[in-house]
C-alpha cells in the first residue's frame, strides 16, 4: 500500500514538467534543507514532495544527456538521483505512522535501491554508506527476524568491504555492527553477555574514531551505545543472580528445584518479585535484588561514562525545546540514574520530562516512560501526581483505540500488564471513573472483532432490560480495590480499598511453591497429591471474605452483579464465594462492561430449541472417565422433557464439535480438558480424536444462535491474563468471543463423580424454568452449588433415584449422613461467564 511519503514524493514528480541540470541542483539542495529542518510529519511530507520534484528532474535531465552522449554529466546527474533516493529513505524512516516498522522497511528499501545505483556508477564509498544506513534503519525495528538479520549483516559487510579502515565512514559501520550484535538472538544469559560484549567493543571502536575526527556521534548512535551498556550491566547481574540460585538451590521449596535448575534466571526474578511464594518472609540476601545490589567499580564507571555522553554541556536541558531524538537521549540519561541507584533523581527527571515534552512522544513510548516513573515513585514511597497518571492512562487509551490490533498485540507481549497498576494508582486518588475507563481498555482488546462479528441474529426473545451492577476487582502490591459502577446515571461510581489482600498475599494463594501453603496454580500440576489442591481451594475461599464483604457493602442485592476481575483474581473462586454468602438476581463474570451486550435476552424452552450433550469418556492419552455417558443421558432426559430437541453425541469428535457449534442453542460437554497458562491458546477440550484448542475455537465461524455452553471437565474456565495484558484467554472466553452468550466452566481439575452429580442437579434446576435467561442460569448454578455443598449422601442418592438416574457406586460406601461434596474444592470450581445480560 502506498504510504503518505510515497504519495508526497509522487506529487512532487508530477509537478516536474522538464529536466534541467541547474534547476535540479537547486531543487536537490532545497529538498535536503527541508529534511534537515524537519521535525513533524507535515515537515517530512513537504520534504518528500520537494525530493520527488528533484528526482523527476534528475530522471528527465539524465534522459537528455543520454541522447547527447555526455557521459560525465550523465554520471553526475545519476549521482544526484541516487542521493535523492537515499535521502527519501531517511524521510520514510522518520515519518510517524501507526506501524513504525513499516516505515523502517520502506526507508531501508529506498536506501538499498540507492546503494545498488551507486554501485552501478562505480561509487563504492557512497554505495557502502547507503547499505550501512539501510542496515541501521532495519535494526531500529521493534522486531527483527532471522532472515532480516542475515540481510542486515550482508549490508554491513558491504560497508566494511568498501570503506577505508580507520576512516570516519568506518566508524559508522562499527556503530551499526554494534547494533547488530545487540539484536542477535541468544540461548541463555551467557550468549546474551557475549553478544553484548561484542556490541560494546564495536561501539567503543566507533566512539574512538568519532572523537579522533572531532565528529559528534549521532543521537541514535549514542542511544544505541548506552542501551547496549545498560543491557550488559543488567545481563551480568542476571547471571550473578542465576548463579546464586543454583548455589542455594537446597533452600528452595522442593517443587521448584527442577525448574530452578533449568530456568535459574526466571526463578531469581520471581524470588525478587514474590519471595512469599517460595516460603521466604522477605527477599533473601543471596539473590541480591537488582535495585539494592551494590554497584561494582567497573559497572559504575561504565554507566557514569554513558550518562556523561548523554548529558554533555551541548545537550539540551529539560526546559529547553527539544525534538524526539534529543528527548530519547534525556530519557536514557534518566534510566541510567535509576541504574546508578539515584532513584529520587531519576524519578524527578522522568516526571519533568513527561510533563514538559510528553506531547511529542508516541503513546507506547509515553506509557513505558510513565510506568517507569510510577514504579520509581513506589520504590521511594512517593504518590505519583494525578497529572502523570492521567497522561499515561490517556496514552494507553489512544494506543488501543487508534492503532492496528496486531501492533497492540506486539506491545502487550513486550510489556507486562502494567496498565492495571496505573488504574490502581488512580483508585488511590478515588478517581474511580478514570480507573474504570483504563481497565476497560485493557479488556477484550484483541478479540473485539470476534465479539462484533458474532452478535446473535437468531430468535431469542428480548425481555425487560436488567440494570446490572458492574463490579471491578483488581489489586496492586499494597492491596485490593473494589469499584462499583451502575448503569443508573443517578448512582455515582464508588470504590473501597481492601488492605487485607495485598499483591503478596494473592501471589502466595496462587503461586506459592511452599508445600505447607502450596498455591492454587501449582497444586494443579500433574503428579501433585489431590490433598494439596483441596487445601489450596479452602485457603482461597477463606481468604476472599474481605473482598466479598466489600462487594456486598457497595452493591444492592436487588440488582445483578457483573464481575470484571483483574490480575490474580481471575483464577480465584470469587463468584462462588460471593454467591455462597449473598443473594443477587444473578452473578456472572464478564470480560468487560463496554463489550457486554446490555440488551437482556431469554430463550423459551421448547421445540424451537436444540441441545446436544457430548460425552468423551475415552480420549487419546487421557485416563478413562466413568460418568460422562450417564451424565449426558441425564441432561438429555431433563431437556427433552421440556420439549427441547435434545440429542446425545457419544465419543464426540473435533468435527462433531465444529458442526454442533453452528447448530446448537445449548451444548454440554463431559470429558477431559486442560489449561496451558503460559500459552492459553493451546488450552483445549479433548475430543475422541484429539484436542480442540482455544485457537481452534477462535477460528470457527461465529455461533449466532448458541445460548448456553456447560463444560463438565477440568480447568475449562481457567483464564490466563499474563500473556496479553489483562485480556482473558481460555476455553470459556473463546466460546464467548465466538458467540456463546453464557458459559459455565471450571477453574481447576474437578472430580469426575462430583461433576456428574453437579450437572445432573444443575440441568434439573434450569429445566424447571419455562425460559432461560441470565438469572435462571445463575440461580440454577448457585442453587446447585448450595445443594451439593450441604446435601448428605442419603439426600443426593434420593435425588438421583427420584429422577431415574444411576447412583454412583461410591455413595453406597458412605454413611448416610456424610456430606460428601461440602468442600470448596468441589462446589466453588464452577462459575458463570457471560457476554450479554
Amino acid at each position: 500500500m502506498e504510504s503518505e511519503v510515497d504519495k508526497a514524493f509522487s506529487a512532487g514528480r508530477d509537478r516536474c514538467l522538464a529536466g534541467n541540470a541547474l534547476v535540479l541542483a537547486q531543487a536537490h539542495m532545497y529538498g535536503q534543507f527541508l529534511v534537515d529542518q524537519a521535525d513533524s510529519n507535515a515537515d517530512y511530507l513537504a520534504a518528500a514532495e520537494q525530493l520527488g520534484y528533484a528526482y523527476e528532474n534528475a530522471v528527465r535531465a539524465i534522459a537528455v544527456q543520454v541522447l547527447s552522449n555526455d557521459v560525465h554529466l550523465q554520471h553526475e546527474l545519476s549521482h544526484i538521483q541516487y542521493d535523492i533516493l537515499e535521502t527519501t529513505g531517511f524521510v520514510q524512516s522518520k515519518f510517524r505512522t501507526e506501524n513504525s516498522d513499516d516505515s523502517f522497511v520502506a526507508g531501508a528499501k529506498l536506501m538499498k535501491k540507492a546503494g545498488r545505483g551507486f554501485m552501478q556508477i562505480g561509487d563504492l564509498r557512497r554505495a557502502s554508506i547507503a547499505y550501512t544506513n539501510a542496515a541501521e534503519i532495519l535494526l531500529e525495528k521493534s522486531t527483527v527476524d532471522t532472515a532480516e538479520l542475515s540481510m542486515i549483516k550482508k549490508f554491513i559487510d558491504v560497508g566494511f568491504q568498501h570503506k577505508k579502515p580507520g576512516s570516519i565512514d568506518w566508524a559508522y559501520s562499527e556503530a551499526v555492527i554494534g547494533m547488530y550484535y545487540e539484536r542477535l538472538s541468544d540461548n541463555g544469559v551467557g550468549d546474551k553477555i557475549a553478544h553484548l560484549e561484542l556490541s560494546r567493543a564495536a561501539s567503543n571502536r566507533a566512539l574512538e574514531l568519532f572523537y579522533l575526527y572531532d565528529v559528534r556521534p549521532s543521537g541514535p548512535a549514542l542511544l544505541s551505545i548506552s542501551r547496549t551498556e545498560r543491557e550488559l550491566f543488567h545481563a551480568k547481574r542476571r547471571a550473578r543472580r542465576s548463579k546464586a540460585v543454583l548455589t542455594h538451590i537446597d533452600e528452595l521449596p522442593e517443587p521448584v528445584r527442577e525448574v530452578a535448575i533449568t530456568y535459574p534466571e526466571m526463578v531469581a526474578n520471581n524470588i525478587e518479585v514474590n519471595p512469599a511464594t517460595f516460603g521466604f518472609d522477605g527477599v533473601p540476601e543471596w539473590p541480591s535484588p537488582k535495585m539494592e545490589d551494590p554497584l561494582d567499580a567497573e559497572d559504575a564507571q561504565m554507566l557514569l561514562a554513558a550518562r556523561q555522553r548523554l548529558v554533555s554541556p551541548e545537550k539540551p536541558r529539560i526546559g529547553d525545546s527539544v525534538n524526539r531524538s534529543q528527548l530519547a537521549l534525556m530519557f536514557e540519561a534518566a534510566e541510567i540514574s535509576s541504574d546508578l541507584q539515584n532513584r529520587h533523581e531519576a524519578y524527578s527527571e522522568f516526571v519533568a520530562l513527561l510533563s514538559k515534552h510528553g506531547d511529542i512522544l508516541e503513546p507506547d513510548q509515553l506509557i513505558r516512560r510513565g510506568i517507569k516513573a510510577i514504579g520509581l515513585a513506589e520504590h521511594i514511597d512517593i504518590v505519583p501526581p494525578t497529572s502523570l497518571l492521567l497522561q499515561v492512562a490517556e496514552s494507553f487509551r489512544n494506543l488501543v483505540d487508534k492503532r492496528d490490533k496486531n501492533l497492540v498485540e506486539i506491545f502487550l507481549r513486550k510489556n507486562p500488564p502494567l496498565a492495571r497498576f496505573v488504574a490502581c494508582e488512580l483508585c488511590r486518588h478515588e478517581m474511580w471513573d478514570h480507573a474504570i475507563s483504563l481497565i476497560e481498555h485493557t479488556r477484550v482488546v484483541l478479540h473485539a472483532n470476534h465479539l462484533s462479528d458474532s452478535e446473535y441474529s437468531g430468535t431469542f426473545d428480548c425481555v425487560a432490560q436488567w440494570t446490572p451492577q458492574w463490579v471491578y476487582v483488581t489489586h496492586t502490591s499494597r492491596g485490593t480495590y473494589v469499584i462499583m459502577k451502575s448503569d443508573d446515571k443517578d448512582t455515582p461510581t464508588t470504590g473501597v480499598f481492601v488492605s487485607e489482600l495485598t499483591g503478596t498475599q494473592l501471589a502466595r494463594l496462587s503461586f506459592s511453591f511452599d508445600y505447607d501453603m502450596l498455591g492454587l496454580n501449582y497444586s494443579q500440576e500433574p503428579g501433585m497429591p489431590m490433598s494439596l489442591l483441596t487445601e489450596a481451594t479452602l485457603r482461597a475461599i477463606e481468604s476472599l471474605g474481605p473482598v466479598t464483604h466489600a462487594i456486598a457493602k457497595l452493591t444492592s442485592q436487588s440488582s445483578g452483579v457483573c464481575l470484571i476481575l483483574g490480575g490474580l483474581y481471575t483464577n480465584l473462586p470469587i463468584s462462588a464465594a460471593l454467591g455462597a454468602e449473598h443473594t443477587y438476581p444473578f452473578i456472572a463474570m464478564v470480560p468487560s462492561a463496554s463489550r457486554t451486550a446490555h440488551e437482556s435476552a431469554e430463550m423459551t424452552l421448547g421445540n424451537n430449541v436444540s441441545s446436544y450433550a457430548m460425552s468423551v469418556p475415552f480420549a487419546p492419552g487421557m485416563r478413562p472417565l466413568a460418568h460422562p455417558e450417564r451424565e449426558v443421558a441425564a441432561i438429555h432426559q431433563y431437556l427433552a422433557a421440556t420439549g427441547v430437541r435434545s440429542s446425545i453425541v457419544h465419543d464426540a469428535t473435533r468435527k462433531d464439535l465444529s458442526l454442533l457449534f453452528q447448530e446448537a442453542n445449548i451444548i454440554h460437554y463431559s470429558g477431559h480438558s486442560f489449561a496451558v497458562p503460559e500459552d492459553p491458546f493451546k488450552s483445549a477440550l479433548v475430543m475422541a480424536d484429539g484436542s480442540f484448542s482455544v485457537g481452534d475455537i477462535l477460528a470457527l465461524p461465529p455461533a449466532h444462535q448458541l445460548f448456553l455452553t456447560t463444560m463438565s471437565s477440568c480447568q475449562s474456565g481457567q483464564p490466563a491474563t499474563g500473556v496479553l495484558g489483562d485480556e482473558l484467554i481460555g476455553i470459556s472466553s473463546a466460546l464467548l468471543y465466538r458467540g456463546c452468550r453464557f458459559v459455565i466452566g471450571t477453574l481447576w481439575p474437578v472430580i469426575d463423580v462430583a461433576s456428574y452429580v453437579f450437572f445432573c442437579r444443575f440441568y434439573w434446576a434450569i429445566s424447571r424454568n419455562r425460559c432461560l435467561n441470565i438469572a435462571a442460569v445463575s440461580v440454577g448454578l448457585i442453587s446447585t452449588q448450595s445443594w451439593i455443598r450441604e446435601s448428605t449422601t442419603s439426600e443426593m442418592s434420593e435425588f438421583m433415584k427420584a429422577n431415574g438416574l444411576q447412583v454412583p457406586d461410591m455413595f453406597h460406601r458412605q454413611a448416610a449422613d456424610t456430606i460428601l461434596f461440602g468442600h470448596p474444592r468441589v462446589w466453588s470450581a464452577y462459575y458463570l461467564s457471560a457476554r450479554g445480560l
